[in-house]
């Protein structure tokens, strides 16, 4: 047997996250012999960042019983801050649900900032 690392990305449709905003990316689907999965999570300041200038990750996670489509019901993964730095963060998920998206909110005052993602799992195949 195998083990193979597929790729996808994650993609956000609007882009760039305005202040105070929120984006959801595509739906991503977990192989059913996926055995370990990661996110990896970027988020880049639009302009000159301010302390505050932060972007949180959270994942919602569906499977055919439940579906967590709102942010209240979502697994918070990490808080990136653009005055720090422009980030990439990896993130172990979960790989017991069916599948899932990521939502990118927008905590900064005034800047947008654009979020963008890849998702790895290690399956076995035969």
């Amino acid at each position: 047997m195998a083990i193979t690392r597929p790729k996808n990305t994650l993609t956000f449709a609007g882009g760039s996250v305005a202040a105070g905003g929120s984006e959801d990316s595509n739906s991503q689907n977990i192989d059913a012999t996926a055995w370990r999965a990661r996110v990896r999570l970027k988020a880049v300041n639009d302009g000159t960042a301010v302390a505050g200038d932060t972007m949180t990750f959270k994942i919602k996670y569906d499977t055919t019983t439940f579906d967590a489509e709102t942010s209240g019901h979502a697994e918070e993964l990490i808080t990136i801050d653009t005055f720090v730095e422009d980030g990439v963060k990896d993130v172990l998920i979960d790989t017991t649900a069916d599948s899932f998206v990521v939502e990118a909110i927008n905590n900064a005052a005034s800047n947008g900032i654009t979020p963008s993602g890849e998702y790895v799992e290690q399956v076995q195949s035969s």
